[in-house]
């Protein structure tokens, strides 16, 4: 029998690897979530709170133009999406979600907050009690490029940004 404990014991090791976690990101908090654009890893995004204490604001920023833009997010009644207003830096206005003057011009945009099978949250984040795993809004680089003044930017001077996931890259921001 004292043969067999070693095998005995490679045979457990075999299964629990069988049943390992690798893979699968570590649980982080919203607040601590850094992501990156995975076309373009000059552009980041995370999650912050607003005056009203909630992971309600998403901010996405850019290294080559050094912009950060600001976003509300908010979602309606029923079975819809995550919607994205923009609003300006919360460090100029006390912490509150002021929406920006020309806002309305925007396309809408949709966030998808997605975990690793890209199976679509159904609250946003400020609701989720772990950071999603990737970030998806098709329609933030159109609106970056097309209404750059929306954001205090020359009308020349657009955002060039990929239609493109931003993947959990980090948990060591801010909280």
């Amino acid at each position: 029998m004292p043969a067999l404990k070693p095998i005995i014991a490679f045979l457990a090791l075999l299964g629990m690897a069988g049943h390992s976690s690798a893979g699968a990101a570590p649980a982080c908090p919203v607040l601590k979530a850094r992501y990156v654009l995975k076309a373009d890893a000059s552009f980041t995004a995370g999650f912050a709170a607003s005056a009203r204490g909630k992971a309600d604001l998403l901010w996405v920023a850019s290294a080559k133009t050094g912009a950060t833009y600001w976003f509300l997010m908010d979602i309606g009644n029923g079975y819809t999406d995550t919607y994205l207003y923009a609003v300006a830096d919360p460090a100029t206005t006390g912490g509150e979600a002021r929406q920006l003057k020309q806002a309305g011009d925007l396309m809408t945009i949709s966030l998808y907050e997605m975990d690793e099978n890209l199976a679509v949250a159904s609250q946003p984040a400020a609701g989720l009690a772990t950071a999603p795993r990737y970030l998806f809004a098709p329609a933030l680089g159109i609106n970056l490029y097309y209404f750059s003044s929306v954001f205090g930017r020359s009308a020349n001077d657009r955002e060039v940004m990929p239609r493109s996931l931003f993947e959990l890259a980090s948990c060591n921001g801010p909280a």
